[in-house]
């Protein structure tokens, strides 16, 4: 990790700190002096199963002198050894730990995985599972049961019409369900092939790891019961699965703002639109 930091930004760096939190995450923190003054205090992490394995850099405070930036890293590796679970949405006081999809890893899974997910797979895992829309990669989302089980989240209407473009083109509070499914069903809940092939499956990865595989699923079984509308735009299958991981809704499409604009074109009013695109 150190050697990753210096190559970064030599020696602009005046404290560095390594750690492990409480949920067995490798991790250094470090403050380096900015170009314009003040310090910022920054952080990378590892997860052995992710290539690679280490994260890039990411800012966890403000601007700070640096004796605020002395007592901030203390307070921060004093919280990591004794906070197992928190939200990214609610963090602690002076952090600010980025979320988006700048910041989500994607590992393309062994075609394997399709006949033994459990091999490649641990229980809380976040997968994201490829779907193509005339040219443009949308994903399906969901989380790991463990067992051959998926949870995912999808609206009434997708259960009916299990397409890519109903599930697009999905607005105004559908009435929705959290589904614990066998990982072919939630697999192809929106993909059919037609070569023998499944579709690429990836293993998602936030840079902190905040709660541990077991609280991911029970936040999966505790939505089960409170997530019942959908809407493409701000409460998809992958708001669901990062809300699950995180405790943050992230939707890796919808900050996309040209897979934004597609979705807002096959709004139900311009169906007709939808349906020349799946025609394509």
């Amino acid at each position: 990790m150190y050697a990753q930091i210096f190559a970064e930004y030599g020696q602009s760096v005046v404290l560095r700190r390594f750690g492990v939190s409480s949920l067995g995450q490798p991790f250094c923190i470090f403050t380096r002096k900015r170009l314009l003054g003040g310090y910022v205090t920054e952080m990378i992490t590892a997860n052995p199963r992710n290539r690679p394995f280490i994260s890039l850099p990411f800012k966890i405070s403000g601007v700070q002198i640096l004796e605020e930036a002395q007592l901030f890293v203390q307070s921060v590796l004093n919280t990591l050894n004794k906070l197992r679970k928190f939200s990214l949405g609610s963090q602690p006081t002076g952090w600010c730990i980025p979320v988006g999809k700048d910041m989500m890893q994607f590992d393309l899974l062994d075609e394997e995985v399709h006949k033994y997910p459990s091999k490649f797979l641990e229980i809380g895992d976040e997968l994201f599972v490829e779907c193509m829309l005339s040219g443009i990669t949308f994903y399906h989302s969901g989380i790991y049961a463990g067992a051959g089980n998926v949870y995912h989240f999808m609206s009434n209407n997708q259960e009916i019409d299990s397409t890519i473009v109903s599930c697009l083109s999905t607005f105004a509070r559908s009435p929705a369900s959290v589904l614990c499914d066998a990982f072919y069903d939630f697999v192809h809940a929106l993909v059919e092939t037609n070569n023998g092939s499944g579709p690429r499956v990836f293993r998602v990865t936030h840079p902190f790891k905040c709660r541990s595989s077991d609280e991911i699923v029970e936040e999966c079984e505790r939505l089960a019961g409170e997530w019942d509308w959908y809407d493409i735009r701000n409460r998809n299958c992958q708001h669901f699965s990062s809300f699950c991981s995180t405790g943050t809704m992230i939707s890796y499409d919808m900050e996309n703002n040209l897979k934004y604009l597609a979705c807002t074109l096959l709004r139900p009013s311009g169906r007709f639109l939808a349906q020349k695109i799946h025609n394509l």
